[in-house]
């Protein structure tokens, strides 16, 4: 919008604004405008009081009341500068006639429905799925990035029409959570909630037995059996069973996998296979159940399977067959 002039005109024209008055939706949007933009609050106030006025129309607006609809804009004009064209003076009280006759209408039709016919606006719940050996994003209604690993997942309503947008993630996901003071995002996964007003972090909750969450910048509210903690850029929250651990991550191991890099640091035999697992979707099988015990650390950046195990093996002697989704490994 134009922040200089003819604000009160494009507050009570636009369709968004219209819908905060009259049905309260988007109203943290309007508040933040607001706050962006105190001079404005005397045309914010008087836009309001004219579009709730308008609402409780139910019969056709009289010759009277658009005359003085005219005369208020004229006024208002007249103390405006004098290089407004006179097309744009007609054209805006025009505007505002088809406005007050439009929300008439709608207003009418809406309240003299009977009660069993009032439509009740419902949330849709979204569910998106990232399959293992994959790797996705989307974007979430307020604008909000999400990043996939794989074997993900993602529940989120269509619109965030309430104080908060709450989402619920199983799995690891990058989030850049779009700004809005008036409405924190909230992630929740097993046993933690994560709050945010405007940031960068990832979070990793495949299951029950271990969450983390690293913050590459802003700050999050992290509540963990009641226990709250707010983390700085630079460091990672570990929750495993009921103990809270805040630490220093490695940035590759935490955020490398959204950039293609597969990543081990000081891994044992398990942890590589894990990730193989997750990463390429694929299972492996072993010539016998114990794992040796080994630690391996290196990454490989947007590479195949193959590629992969041929480096490892190397390293770890061990011998690899691939047949379609499975892999027999066979240590030397």
């Amino acid at each position: 919008m134009d922040s200089n002039k003819n604000i009160l005109e494009e507050l009570i024209l636009d369709e968004s604004f219209q819908n905060y008055v009259i049905h309260n939706k988007e109203e943290g949007k309007w508040q933040h405008w607001l706050e962006q933009h105190p001079s404005n609050k005397q045309d914010f106030e008087e836009a309001v009081v004219l579009v709730k006025r308008l609402k409780f129309q139910t019969t056709e607006i009289s010759d009277l009341e658009i005359n003085n609809e005219i005369d208020r804009f004229n006024h208002r004009i007249e103390n405006e500068t004098n290089t407004i064209p006179m097309w744009k003076r007609f054209m805006r009280i025009a505007a505002v006639i088809v406005l007050a006759m439009a929300v008439t209408f709608v207003c009418y039709d809406y309240f003299s429905m009977p009660t069993s016919q009032v439509p009740v606006a419902q949330t849709k719940m979204i569910e998106k799925k990232t399959p293992i050996g994959a790797k996705s994003q989307i974007k979430l209604p307020d604008g909000t990035l999400v990043k996939f690993n794989s074997g993900s997942m993602i529940k989120y309503p269509s619109n965030f029409d309430g104080d908060l947008r709450s989402v619920e993630l199983n799995g690891e996901a990058y989030f850049e959570v779009v700004k809005n003071k008036a409405k924190p995002f909230v992630v929740n996964t097993a046993n933690m909630k994560t709050t945010v007003l405007g940031t960068s972090f990832s979070i990793k909750s495949y299951d029950e037995r271990s969450t983390n969450i690293s913050l590459l910048e802003g700050s999050v509210l992290v509540n963990a059996y009641g226990e709250e903690k707010i983390l700085k850029p630079g460091q990672k929250l570990s929750l495993i069973k009921n103990n809270i651990e805040i630490e220093d991550y490695d940035f590759n191991e935490d955020f490398g996998w959204k950039e293609g890099i597969l990543y081990f640091n000081d891994a044992s035999a398990e942890v590589i296979f894990n990730k193989l697992n997750l990463w390429y979707g694929v299972e492996f099988s072993f010539g016998s159940i114990d794992l040796p015990q080994l630690k391996y650390s290196g990454f490989y950046k947007n590479q195949d399977l193959e590629t992969v195990l041929n480096g490892l093996g190397y390293s770890l002697k061990f011998d690899y067959e691939i047949n379609e989704k499975n892999v027999n490994i066979k240590f030397n």
